[in-house]
């Protein structure tokens, strides 16, 4: 039993007492006549009061710290992380395009949709965002990784006539809950995918706020 608990108890015990003493003392009236207040059982009453009173508060204390408790348990409890792989070759496009990693390997919270590329922030906290993807031959590659609308970083390579090329980059993300997360590949670029999942995005809740 914790220390405020034992207090509330020992205050509950001595606020029944006290009442009992009350009513012992208290007969009614007697031959029409009412009972005077005695020193003592003024006393008795005034401290009664006293410690209804503080009962209220310390009350009050122990419902603000039970809600205290349960806002850390609930932050315990939320975890958020995510990887997905982008499972074809993708692009050159005309425009620029929200890839759609489609092999997902980790989702946990559920908070990156495999059918739209956009990851979700289901509380606000600080996030960690990774892009990586490989690419070659006779075209470019341009990823940008978006908040919202707002590009953040970027990664790419130019093209290489023989061969294959990495490349990738990482962000930190303070993220309000429903804030986006997304990677555009950028017009006249491209990415390889497929079962080796060369071409990765990832996240994970650092700390919520």
């Amino acid at each position: 039993m914790n220390l405020a608990a034992c207090v509330v108890l020992l205050q509950y015990c001595g606020l029944t007492l006290a009442e009992n003493a009350l009513q012992t003392a208290d007969t009614g009236k007697a031959a029409g006549k009412e009972l005077l207040c005695s020193p003592d059982l003024c006393e008795l009453q005034r401290q009664l009061s006293i410690m209804k009173d503080n009962l209220g508060t310390l009350q009050s204390q122990l419902n603000d710290t039970k809600n205290q408790l349960e806002k850390l348990r609930s932050r315990e409890r939320t975890k958020v992380a995510f990887s997905a792989a982008l499972d074809r070759n993708t692009g050159p496009d005309a425009g620029d395009n929200i890839l759609v990693y489609r092999t997902v390997i980790t989702n946990i919270g559920n908070a990156y949709n495999n059918n739209t590329g956009i990851f979700t922030a289901p509380v606000a906290g600080v996030y960690f965002f990774t892009l990586f993807f490989r690419a070659g031959q006779e075209n470019t590659s341009t990823l940008m990784l978006f908040k919202n609308n707002m590009a953040v970083v970027t990664t790419g390579d130019y093209s290489v006539a023989n061969g294959a090329d990495d490349g990738g980059n990482g962000v930190t993300l303070q993220l309000q809950q429903g804030d986006q997360v997304y990677v555009f590949l950028a017009a006249a670029t491209h990415v390889w995918g497929g079962g080796n999942r060369y071409t990765t995005f990832s996240g994970f809740l650092l700390s919520q706020e």
